[in-house]
């Protein structure tokens, strides 16, 4: 007789235990499923001031205005004399060409800048239109200045709010006039 209680009390214990396993993973499942849900919105930010406001946030995809903005900074950084000469903007080997170029027109006594004046952004190139400024003492020369840019992605920063570094730059008409 005893034998049976003390198998009773185990048939009981795991019916216990399965109704409480299956409970549980209902609710693992509706967790998850909340969670999967409320990670799709987008985040909530509060401005601290005088008067908390709810501030939108913005995607991170890149508008055609923000790479357009990108590009006249960042070409502006690449060529003109006066810009400042560590920048986010730029990669690595677009840096140290703008030091030999720099070097180079500052043995010459000149400087030069660059306004650009069209960005035209197609799927596989962007196109700009610039005029470029070149000094040397008091005598300027403005010449038309069309350019070829490639630009990456990476993260934004305060630095770098628009999330973007130009990678090449290059004159199409380059080999025209070499040769």
């Amino acid at each position: 007789m005893r034998f049976l209680s003390v198998w009773d009390g185990v048939i009981n214990e795991n019916t216990t235990l399965k109704v409480s396993v299956f409970a549980l993973s209902i609710s693992l499942i509706t967790i998850a499923a909340a969670l999967a849900f409320t990670s799709k919105k987008p985040a909530l930010v509060v401005e601290r001031s005088c008067f908390s406001k709810v501030v939108k946030t913005q995607e991170s995809a890149l508008s055609k205005n923000e790479i357009e903005a990108f590009l006249k900074m960042a070409v502006e950084k690449r060529f003109n004399t006066e810009a400042s000469e560590v920048d986010p903007f730029l990669s690595l080997k677009q840096r140290e060409l703008r030091r030999m170029e720099q070097d180079e027109l500052k043995n010459r006594n000149m400087k030069q800048a660059i306004f650009v004046n069209q960005v035209k952004i197609d799927d596989d190139k962007i196109l700009l239109d610039c005029d470029r400024l070149i000094s040397v003492g008091e005598i300027r020369s403005a010449f038309s200045f069309k350019l070829i840019a490639k630009v990456e992605a990476t993260y934004r920063s305060e630095t770098n709010p628009y999330g973007l570094v130009l990678v090449d730059i290059d004159n199409p008409n380059k080999e025209s006039r070499q040769k």
